[in-house]
């Protein structure tokens, strides 16, 4: 049966319905976690980002049934998509609408390519974007481990480890940018960019581990409590693992991984989760030769935008 509905951008007077769509989007893994106003609010401010531009939203009777959002970087020419729809309201056209209304203001940025994740278990997210002619061009798994039973030995070998406040933002954007220089897709940062991550999504500069040789910033080891699914609150995230190109070879990795997950144990989390690139070789020869095991995944397809 057919639906009148909207496709349209954010509006500020949105807020409230923005969030408790999200909600939504959240609840069937959230374990009664919950979307936060407060968080919400903080993700609309992100450096670079205007929601009235890069947000769309699909509209049926006074309520928000969809929402389509638009990370663009620039730096690399690309626009990420994050969509979803109300799940009684899919399958009538509104994920089509809402990405064809944002591939329009993605033309006009000037970025050369469209992509979208999606996870292993969304059938009709593959099917979405192979019917809109994305190709797939990469798969990233989710490895976990068991910290209630983890047993290595962490030797630090005469690392010498530092907080965020010895370094400071500057040091750390130059270690992730060195760090992942030339990795598909990574995007550049900025220290406003950095800076806004710090204050969302329950990260805190203490659970930000970097490596120090004298003055130079060599890895570090970013760290945080979240599970990824809502499901197990007791599970810790390691968010990025990076060594300066000219340290790698060097056991470094290997001893900042360790020293991020006796961080995490610290805390009293059971488990901790990461994501990788499935075609970096390397990396996941590490984390499995610490123990970790795959559990999940996800496909990034692209799309190149026709100017």
């Amino acid at each position: 049966m057919s639906i009148e509905y909207s496709i349209r951008n954010y509006r500020p007077e949105d807020f409230k319905e923005y969030v408790r769509l999200l909600a939504l989007a959240e609840e069937p893994e959230s374990a009664g976690r919950g979307v936060s106003p407060e968080d919400v609010a903080l993700s609309l401010e992100r450096p670079g980002y205007s929601p009235e531009r890069e947000l769309f939203v699909a509209e049926i009777g006074g309520r928000l049934a969809g929402y389509l959002d638009i990370t663009m970087e620039f730096a690399i020419g690309r626009a990420i998509l994050r969509c979803w729809v109300v799940p009684e309201y899919r399958h009538r056209g509104l994920a089509i609408s809402l990405v064809e209304r944002a591939t329009g203001r993605v033309r006009e940025s000037g970025a050369r390519v469209v992509q979208m994740n999606v996870p292993d278990d969304s059938e009709g997210g593959k099917r979405l974007a192979l019917r809109m002619g994305f190709e797939t061009v990469r798969r990233f798994l989710r490895l976990r481990i068991n910290l209630a039973e983890w047993s290595q030995h962490v030797d630090l070998g005469g690392v010498d480890l530092v907080d965020l406040e010895r370094v400071g933002l500057d040091g750390l954007v130059g270690i992730q940018n060195r760090a992942f220089y030339n990795s598909w897709g990574f995007c550049p940062n900025t220290v406003a960019e950095i800076a806004h991550t710090i204050r969302t999504n329950r990260n805190s500069p203490e659970d930000i581990i970097l490596a120090c040789e004298g003055a130079q910033v060599t890895g570090y080891c970013w760290t945080k409590p979240d599970d990824g699914s809502g499901k197990l609150p007791e599970m810790g995230q390691v968010h990025m693992l990076g060594v300066d190109p000219g340290y790698r070879g060097t056991g470094l990795g290997r001893k900042l991984m360790l020293a991020g997950l006796a961080h995490l144990r610290s805390k009293g989390l059971g488990a901790a989760w990461l994501e990788v690139d499935g075609e970096n070789v390397a990396a996941l020869r590490l984390y499995r030769a610490l123990g970790f095991r795959q559990y999940a995944g996800s496909l990034w397809y692209e799309k190149p935008v026709s100017q």
